[in-house]
């Protein structure tokens, strides 16, 4: 299952079955650390089809991660002003 869920690019595709969805395959990158996920970032997704309605007012970017026990690392946020 990890050759299959690590490291994908980002992808978008339209479900025929239900007018207007569209399936996103969103990356998640990992290794012995843990894993982080970016859930969507605006500048990537637009062009994919994502509705930019979904976006709030300086709503760019989510991103989640997870550090396995023992594992201490850094996260930055932005803007940086």
């Amino acid at each position: 299952m990890i050759d299959n869920f690590f490291e994908k690019a980002l992808a978008g595709q339209t479900i025929d079955a239900i007018p207007g969805m569209i399936e996103f395959d969103i990356p998640v990158h990992g290794d012995n650390r843990g894993w982080f996920k970016e859930n969507f970032q605006k500048e990537k997704m637009l062009p994919l089809g994502f509705p930019e309605s979904f976006f709030k007012e300086n709503k760019l970017q989510n991103n989640v991660s997870l550090s396995r026990k023992g594992v201490l690392r850094g996260l930055h946020a932005e803007p940086w002003d």
